[in-house]
Order: C-alpha cells, then sequence, then structure tokens
C-alpha cells in the first residue's frame, strides 16, 4: 500500500472515529438524549469556582466530548469509604487503587471495578497506542495477573519525576565568602556562618523535606532498593548517623529549634523573612513562593538549589528525591455499575489524544495559551499569579497540574517554574542516582494486604516518634539497638519478605 493511500485510510478513520466518539446508549439527561457520566475523584477543585462545574476545564471538557459529566469532588477517606459501602457508584472513580485493601486486584474482584482489558483494547486507542510504546507503564497499569485496572497518570518526561531538594540563599553565601556547600561538613561550617552572623534558623525544614540530609547516607524514611534487595531506612546505620546528624546541629542551634512542628507555611515564612537561609522544599510552592516573598522585602534576596550532599567531597550523590514516571494516586477506574463502559472508555481516552492532551496540559486554546513558535504558551489568565506560585490560577484550566488521568507534559511544568533559579534547581537535584532505588508499583494479595495493614502503621508509628525523640535529643543513642529491636518485634522481616515476594510477581508480569 503505497504512503498517499495509508495517510487517506488514517484520515478517513480518524474523521468516522470523532464522529461516532461519543455515540451510544449512555445515561441520558433529563433534557433531552446527551450521553452523560458520573465522575468522582479524591482531588479538590482548588479553584475560585464555587460550582466546581463551571471550572473552565471541566466546561471544555464537556464541550470537546460532547458528553455531559457530573463531577463529584472531595471524595476521599471517610467520604470514599461511604461512597463504596452505599453501594451507589459513580460510573468513573478517580482514586489510589494501590491504598485500597487488596490493592486494585481485590477491588476488581471485589465487583467495584472493572478489568479494563477489553475496554483499553477495543475502546481507548490512544492510551492502547501509548501502553505499545511503553512497556514499563504498561507493566504498571496492570494487576500480577495482568488485569488493565486504570486510566492512569502519567509524567510525560524524566524531568517531571524531580521536584524536591536542598536550597539555600545565595546572597548570603557571596556576602560571607563561601561557596555552595556540596558535603555534610561544608554544610555544617556555613550553617555555623549563618548563626554567627544572627540568622534565627540557619537551616529550616518540615520533616517530609528532610530528604535533603539523610540522603546523604544512603537511606530513605521507607522502603528501597538496595542491589535488587529491599530494605527499611529507619532501621539502617545510616538513618542512626543522619539522626546523630540533626541532633547535633539541633543542640548547637544550625537546626530550626521548631523542627517538628514546622509546616510549610511556615517553612516558607521563615525563610522569606530571613529567619531561616537554608531548606529543604518544593521548587514550586517552596521556592518559587519564597523567591517572590523574599525580593519584596529585600532585593538582593537569592535563593537556588543545591546538590543532594554527600559525606566526602568528589563523590556523586546516590539518594535523593526521584519520582516513577507512573503515579497512581489518581488511576481512573470504570466501576461494575457503569451501564455505558464504551462511553467512559472512550471519554477517558480522549486524555491521551492529541485535542486532550493540550486540554487537560494547557487548557482553552486563545484563552488560557497560545501556540507560539510552536510551544503553547499560557496567556495572562494563568500567568497572573499571586504569591509566586502559579498553581493557584493553572488550576482552572489545566489538571495535570494535580494528577489527573492523563500524560503529563513537560512544557506545563517548565511555566510552571517561573524563575530560572528553580529550573536549574530541578536540573542540581537530578543529579542522582535515585532512579536504582525507587521502589515499583508491586501490589499485594489480601492476605498479605491484612498483614501489611496490622503490621505497618504500627512501625510507621513507632519510628516517626523515635524519630523526634532522638533528634530533640528525649532519647539516648544508647537506645539505638533497642529501638532496632523492637521494629523487628513489630514484624519489620515479615513485611520486608512480602514486598519482596510482591517484588518478584512485579517482575514477572
Amino acid at each position: 500500500m503505497n504512503q498517499r493511500l495509508t495517510q487517506i485510510i488514517l484520515l478517513l478513520t480518524t474523521i468516522i472515529f470523532g464522529l461516532s466518539f461519543f455515540t451510544g446508549c449512555g445515561k441520558k439527561t433529563g433534557t433531552g438524549s446527551e450521553p452523560e457520566l458520573t465522575w468522582a475523584t479524591w482531588t479538590t477543585n482548588h479553584s475560585d469556582y464555587l460550582d466546581y462545574n463551571e471550572q473552565p476545564f471541566f466546561k471544555e471538557l464537556q464541550k470537546q466530548t460532547g458528553v455531559k459529566i457530573k463531577f463529584k469532588f472531595d471524595v476521599i477517606g471517610e467520604a470514599f469509604n461511604l461512597l463504596i459501602a452505599s453501594g451507589d457508584l459513580p460510573d468513573i472513580i478517580q482514586y489510589n487503587w494501590y491504598s485500597r485493601p487488596g490493592g486494585p486486584e481485590k477491588q476488581i474482584n471485589d465487583g467495584i471495578i472493572i478489568d479494563l482489558t477489553d475496554a483499553i483494547n477495543k475502546w481507548a486507542p490512544n492510551l492502547r497506542a501509548y501502553l505499545d510504546k511503553h512497556p514499563d507503564i504498561d507493566r504498571d497499569i496492570k494487576t500480577d495477573s495482568g488485569k488493565y485496572y486504570c486510566f492512569p497518570f502519567i509524567r510525560g518526561d524524566e524531568y517531571l519525576t524531580v521536584f524536591e531538594g536542598p536550597m539555600v540563599r545565595k546572597d548570603l553565601l557571596d556576602k560571607y565568602r563561601l561557596e555552595i556547600p556540596e558535603t555534610i561538613a561544608e554544610w555544617e561550617n556555613v550553617l555555623k556562618v549563618f548563626k554567627e552572623n544572627g540568622i534565627k534558623s540557619p537551616l529550616s525544614l518540615t520533616t517530609e523535606f528532610s530528604r535533603g540530609f539523610y540522603s546523604a547516607y544512603n537511606v530513605t524514611e521507607d522502603y528501597y532498593l538496595d542491589n535488587g534487595k529491599i530494605k527499611f531506612g529507619p532501621i539502617e546505620n545510616g538513618w542512626k548517623e543522619f539522626l546523630q546528624l540533626f541532633n547535633k546541629w539541633y543542640k548547637e542551634g544550625l537546626l530550626d529549634s521548631d523542627y517538628g512542628t514546622v509546616d510549610k507555611a511556615i517553612l516558607n515564612s521563615k525563610i522569606s523573612s530571613g529567619n531561616a537561609a537554608a531548606a529543604g522544599g518544593l521548587a514550586g510552592s517552596t521556592m518559587g513562593v519564597c523567591i517572590t516573598a523574599g525580593k519584596e522585602l529585600n532585593e538582593k534576596f537569592e535563593l537556588i538549589g543545591a546538590k543532594y550532599p554527600v559525606l566526602n567531597k568528589g563523590d556523586y550523590p546516590e539518594f535523593g528525591q526521584k519520582d516513577l514516571l507512573y503515579n497512581p494516586n489518581s488511576g481512573a477506574a470504570i466501576t461494575s455499575q457503569c451501564k455505558n463502559i464504551e462511553l467512559a472508555a472512550k471519554v477517558l481516552d480522549f486524555a491521551y489524544g492529541a485535542e486532550g492532551h493540550m486540554l487537560y496540559n494547557f487548557g482553552i486554546a486563545g484563552e488560557s495559551y497560545e501556540m507560539i513558535d510552536g510551544y503553547p504558551k499560557y496567556t495572562d489568565v494563568i500567568t497572573n499569579y499571586e504569591n509566586g506560585d502559579i498553581t493557584a490560577s493553572l488550576k482552572r484550566y489545566v489538571v495535570s497540574v494535580d494528577h489527573a488521568p492523563c500524560i503529563q507534559d513537560v512544557r506545563m511544568y517548565e511555566q510552571r517554574l517561573i524563575y530560572a533559579e528553580q529550573k536549574e534547581a530541578i536540573r542540581v537535584w537530578s543529579q542522582t542516582n535515585m532512579a536504582k532505588h525507587v521502589l515499583p508499583h508491586i501490589t499485594y494479595t489480601p492476605e498479605e494486604t491484612e498483614i501489611i495493614n496490622e503490621v505497618d502503621e504500627n512501625i510507621k508509628t513507632y519510628v516517626s516518634e523515635n524519630t523526634m525523640k532522638f533528634i530533640l535529643g528525649l532519647k539516648s543513642f544508647d537506645e539505638w539497638n533497642s529501638y532496632v529491636e523492637t521494629i523487628r518485634s513489630l514484624g519489620i522481616d515479615k513485611i520486608i519478605a512480602i514486598k519482596e515476594t510482591a517484588l518478584e510477581r512485579y517482575n514477572n508480569r
């Protein structure tokens, strides 16, 4: 078949598919024959529209698909449990199905959601084509028995998987003739100089953002891979060394005296006001916000990202922050009560096609973005942001920013980072070997889940409580061995064994 004929056939197929895309016997609205779907999601609207369904993105999605969609937001926690228990399910539920007891496999077996294998193969050509080209993602959105269970949120570029790390006031480094710290010893020297020059809290962190420093000891706060084996960071010697470091810095006033109670808002305030000069945080809602607020108070204010620290000068950081391309937080599943699976599949598949991709990532052409030299540039509808964080205005038009079932576009994130310092920070933070330590999205049997639910929460609670006690000096490091033995008695070895078995199943998918 010659190339010209092939192009004509593809064009005709696209036209026919477009004309028939949303026809079918779906639920009807009360005023006509317009097909209708119901869609529940854990995410919050996060915009200034009182009626979620009046938000520009959701209105445009219904316009472009020709399908009336009734959205219900904030279906999480007890609200989600009540929805499932009610037996009255919407057509689509967007949720982290890994977080459910027994994972997605059990949700299928229990008749809550359906096996999407046939639906994706028949009615989701855009997602099907993407999965065929990306076998790793294809494996991730299957259960161990090979069933597809959701339309996924996928980060479309490795650049999107790193967004957190250590940061420091560059203007103060220059003022005191200091180099950007790379080793723990250099960080300690920098923090001491800051302290000597009147900085109240040289280093301020939320507990969540402490990874910028325990990474130097080649551990994480959770489970991770080490040469293919699963380990639990808080019982490793590296975790003890990290705790000893922070305990020392806390005693010396280098670590914020409010450590453990600092939240993101307090952290941003401390950095931008000059009460803290170094931190760990996010490129967007930490660095962007602080640069904007900081410059309003001090025109010389300069905040930059620093490499993940190491112990020895010249070493390459092994650990840091890195997410996987597939994030399970927002898998859109079709429920067992959906009366028109074909329609639901086609609506969800729209996000993975060319038009849907632009809508999910950039909003409405001519309104929230314009194509300039082939690049989708946000208009002032988006860029007229407040507080240095473009996220709030983005969420009116762009849902890929909030883990929607779609392929996130790197060009969205490039424009979300409004300062050159943020973009450079991502480049710097990406310089680690963390990719080989991230545990993939393994799933568990119902029996395994029951054990994990019973044991893991107790372990995590014990670790959290004792981490703070060690750092704040409320517990002696002479008790370290007893602490580890307690965690073992709580069942950590059993949990690791279960995860190893699940990892083997994952690798065999």
